[in-house]
């Protein structure tokens, strides 16, 4: 899948996300006026709209990612284009966004995660997820083993990956009628 599909299906989840919790939550100042008037679908899809049309600008090697939180467009861009950024914060349709910086690309950490995807039963990893929040690689494992981390470090140095142990490994049932 395309980063920018996976993009967007990561904007949509959060704004959902969002919608659930927004009801209980109160909206504060970094809801600008009109919008803190909208109901909160209507919130989510404008911050949905937003946050494609910031993360639109960067290119696959220059965007890290990008999330909702507290009614806030956050912007994950590489260094290099954190730093040579005129400002770290804007305002763009009533929606504060913010640019914060990381050390690789959604690009990247999904590259590594499609060549790292064929040896999940080999080395019994359950998932693999390129997390845009973290910018770090999430793998969730049945064992932590020395073989597993020289896999790992075979692709991606291990700083960029947070791994964590499952209680089983998951099987498939299939159950039949009668």
């Amino acid at each position: 899948m395309k980063p920018k599909k996976i993009f967007l299906s990561l904007v949509l989840f959060f704004a959902l996300l969002t919608l659930c919790i927004l009801p209980s939550a109160s909206l504060d100042q970094t809801i600008i006026s009109p919008i803190y008037e909208m109901s909160a679908a209507e919130l989510n899809i404008h911050l949905t709209d937003v946050a494609s049309q910031v993360a639109d600008q960067f290119s696959e090697e220059q965007f890290g990612g990008v999330y909702i939180d507290e009614n806030r467009v956050i912007i994950n861009v590489v260094n290099e284009v954190y730093n040579k950024l005129p400002n770290t914060q804007s305002t763009k349709n009533g929606v504060i966004v913010e640019y914060h910086p990381v050390e690789l690309s959604l690009a990247y950490l999904e590259d590594i995660m499609d060549q790292m995807t064929p040896y999940m039963m080999q080395y019994k990893i359950c998932t693999i997820d390129a997390d845009d929040v973290t910018n770090t690689l999430d793998l969730e494992v049945v064992e932590k083993t020395d073989e597993l981390w020289e896999f790992i470090e075979s692709y991606i140095d291990p700083k960029y990956v947070r791994v964590s142990t499952v209680s089983s490994y998951p099987t498939a049932t299939v159950a039949y009628g009668d």
